[in-house]
């Protein structure tokens, strides 16, 4: 109930001389009102199950709800702490954020200069003050996971560390954001 839709022109949902486009865009609160959803690969396609599945442990909750936006606790190699970082399946890159270095100095330790430019639906940005840090390993629910060549933007969120881009989320088979558990997790 109380659902809004938008519709958009096709231009406005192509970016980057259309080489990136969006089909259709589908909100948090309709993923919470499923009470879970799993996007797994199966046979070279993407299927999306929703609803509970009977019979799996859900585990210790990582997931938090910023308004609307899901994020996740992550253990880092190089930080004392949890991380916080959106989950933007839009994202093809993790990235990280000045408050992750500033929590974390650690984090920093490896990092080098490096100009970061990137497109999305909010346009073309570049960040001449941006560093990369060549390797993390990231452990989502009990699971590592290492990215390679993350950047860390200047730009410092308040209530989060960086973003889960498609880099992690591709690293397994099947990813799952649990929201009647609090849980999210990346698995083979």
């Amino acid at each position: 109930s109380n659902v809004v839709f938008v519709v958009l022109p096709d231009a406005a949902l192509t970016f980057a001389g259309g080489k990136y486009k969006i089909d259709a865009i589908m909100g948090l609160p309709v993923f919470v009102a499923l009470n879970r959803i799993e996007m797994a690969s199966e046979a070279g396609k993407d299927s999306l199950y929703y609803g509970a599945k009977p019979g799996v442990a859900p585990g210790e909750a990582n997931l938090l709800l910023a308004g609307v936006e899901p994020l996740v606790l992550v253990n880092a190699d190089k930080a004392s702490g949890p991380l916080r970082l959106f989950i933007d399946t839009g994202a093809l890159h993790t990235t990280l954020n000045s408050k992750a270095v500033k929590d974390y100095p650690a984090l920093g330790a490896a990092a080098v200069n490096a100009v970061a430019r990137w497109e999305g639906a909010g346009g073309e940005t570049t960040d001449e003050k941006a560093q990369t840090i060549p390797e993390l390993t990231l452990v989502i629910a009990g699971r590592p996971i290492t990215v390679k060549d993350i950047r860390m933007v200047s730009k410092t969120v308040v209530d989060r560390h960086g973003s889960i881009g498609q880099d992690v989320l591709k690293q397994g088979h099947r990813w799952t954001l649990d929201f009647e558990n609090m849980r999210f997790s990346v698995e083979d």
